[in-house]
């Protein structure tokens, strides 16, 4: 699993040099907050510690706390906030979370609660990011509906060892600890694991024709045999190409 953190204002001045050398991986930094009824309130350091983070090359995500009460204020929030990230999305490179754990929103009940989440996630991804629901260990068994919820989980539950929690529900990342400490940052700070490799994730690329200079060796290499063209987005793996070798070695015999 990689391992990373989370960080707010709380956190003050951050050395992301120092953060990067003590091994973190990726990094969520808060974008700010929606209101109850709609509206946006960004974070203050949140620009500081996006450029920070990415300057010293670790993978950032960003999170939204939510405040939200209806399916309205979500929208009224996420196009502002949307907007504000806008000028910096080609440094979140993690997903844009949605952090819901309010206990005046749980008090909506479980489908309002599941519906907001899910507003969220379909504002962050018709926006071109890959979204994320962060909600703690009572969230998921008592105020969402967690089967339904329409992005991968952020699950909030201080076990101190990341990947060991009693939540028997799929989840991406985990955020294990709330006091931990991180080279380059004062303050106690939130500790993750990731499952997955967000970061890795690259759009299909466009299949297009071979360029001028490989296009005759291509169109050989197929007529040959060498390379049958079923699957044209995928990488040639090193099985393959000593398939491929092994096949022109002997044709030349």
């Amino acid at each position: 699993m990689i391992r990373g953190i989370d960080v707010a204002h709380w956190q003050g001045e951050i050395d992301w040099a120092a953060v990067a050398a003590d091994g973190v991986r990726f990094a969520f930094v808060k974008a700010g907050s929606d209101h109850s009824a709609g509206g946006f309130t960004p974070d203050r350091t949140f620009a500081r510690n996006l450029d920070g983070a990415t300057a010293a090359g670790i993978p950032a995500g960003v999170f939204i706390y939510s405040y939200a009460k209806s399916t309205d204020a979500v929208s009224a929030g996420m196009e502002k906030a949307l907007a504000m990230l806008e000028p910096y999305r080609s440094r979140i490179t993690w997903p844009v979370a949605y952090d819901v754990e309010e206990m005046a929103q749980a008090q909506l009940g479980r489908d309002v609660c599941t519906a907001i989440c899910n507003t969220a996630c379909a504002h962050i991804a018709a926006a071109g990011y890959v979204p994320l629901i962060y909600a703690n260990l009572n969230w998921l068994t008592n105020y969402l509906q967690s089967d339904q919820l329409t992005a991968d989980i952020w699950l909030a539950h201080y076990t101190e060892i990341g990947g060991q929690t009693r939540y028997t529900g799929p989840w991406a990342i985990h955020q294990y600890s709330e006091i931990g400490r991180v080279a380059g940052i004062r303050t106690p700070v939130d500790l993750d694991v990731s499952r997955v490799d967000y970061g890795a994730t690259k759009p299909e690329p466009e299949l297009t024709e071979p360029d001028a200079w490989a296009a005759d060796a291509w169109t050989w290499a197929k007529r040959m045999g060498y390379m049958d063209g079923t699957r044209p987005r995928d990488p040639v793996t090193r099985q393959e190409l000593a398939v491929v070798l092994d096949r022109v070695e002997s044709a030349g015999k």
